[in-house]
């Protein structure tokens, strides 16, 4: 059965005042689907996207609190190749839906709503959170996964509305940060680059371009730096060679918290064997003194003269 743009128009007018769409929501983007069929909202998604001057053809895209979908459908319009959205907060999940089967049989293409945030993989080139942090229970939970589902080399546009609260805690309700806890928080979670700040939608809000470098940060547990410390501590105080190594290559061996330190701690072992107590404390020790060459001619010259002295005259 083929569906006709009357159908659309009516399922679209009728869709739009249920109560699953929302458009009197403070952040929501208009969806555009054609000149013709539309969806209201206070921000013009297209116009939001041209302004962060983001290249989404051939582009992943990860849109993170997308509300209604706005800015799904306008990354789909704008040439992006996959677009997933992650909604954490459930009264908009119903919305996603609908607007997702709008789009597939209006512009012929759609979003992933489906996604989990605990099925992110490291996947994106584009990712958009323009709102919702501080309504997102347990924010650092999905700070991390989102970060972590970045490619090295992707940017993060990150819309912020900004308040008094200090670096992110494990938990905090709403979290409203200062700008210097908002960088200190996510420079603690990732290698990323902050390339610029524009003014957001609102007089306390700042949208961030920032640029992931190496993807997620691998946290080395403290049990596990301290293990290795210990070990290579020990090696150090047996093997009394490495005395002779300079302080600051000891340093390195020492705060070099990771097995490529116990890796290095084998390879001395090898090449300067460990002695046993009683044995030499250097390897140089108690090895036979070989004569200097002077010396040698002066022990044979005086050998001579002895043996003239004592030879019997003809």
């Amino acid at each position: 059965m083929t569906v006709t743009s009357a159908d659309l128009d009516l399922r679209i007018r009728t869709f739009k005042s249920s109560s699953s769409f929302t458009p009197g929501d403070a952040w929501s983007f208009s969806i555009v689907f054609d000149k013709d069929l539309q969806l209201p909202g206070k921000y013009d998604s297209d116009k939001y996207i041209k302004q962060l001057n983001i290249d989404l053809v051939g582009k992943s895209v990860l849109v993170v609190c997308p509300g209604n979908a706005g800015l799904c459908v306008s990354a789909l319009k704008n040439g992006a190749s996959t677009v997933v959205a992650l909604e954490p907060r459930n009264i908009y999940h119903q919305s996603l839906i609908s607007v997702s089967e709008f789009a597939s049989e209006v512009i012929g293409a759609t979003f992933n709503h489906h996604m989990k945030d605990g099925d992110l993989a490291e996947s994106f080139d584009i990712v958009i959170w323009s709102e919702g942090l501080e309504d997102v229970p347990h924010p650092k939970n999905i700070i991390k996964k989102v970060l972590g589902s970045m490619k090295t080399g992707s940017t993060l546009y990150f819309e912020v509305n900004h308040g008094y609260h200090g670096v992110l805690p494990e938990s905090i309700n709403s979290w409203r940060p200062t700008k210097e806890a908002f960088k200190e928080s996510l420079d603690g979670l990732a290698s990323l680059k902050f390339m610029r700040e524009l003014s957001g939608r609102g007089q306390t809000r700042t949208i961030y371009t920032i640029k992931n470098n190496s993807g997620r940060k691998i946290e080395i547990p403290a049990k596990t730096i301290e293990s290795v410390k210990e070990v290579t501590k020990e090696i150090v105080k047996k093997n009394k060679n490495l005395n002779s190594v300079t302080s600051t290559k000891k340093d390195e061996i020492l705060n070099n918290a990771s097995d490529t330190v116990q890796k290095l701690a084998d390879k001395v072992k090898k090449i300067i064997p460990v002695q046993e107590e009683g044995e030499f404390d250097s390897v140089y020790e108690g090895l036979p003194l070989t004569p200097k060459s002077k010396d040698k001619k002066k022990i044979r010259a005086k050998k001579r003269k002895v043996s003239k002295e004592t030879k019997p005259k003809s």
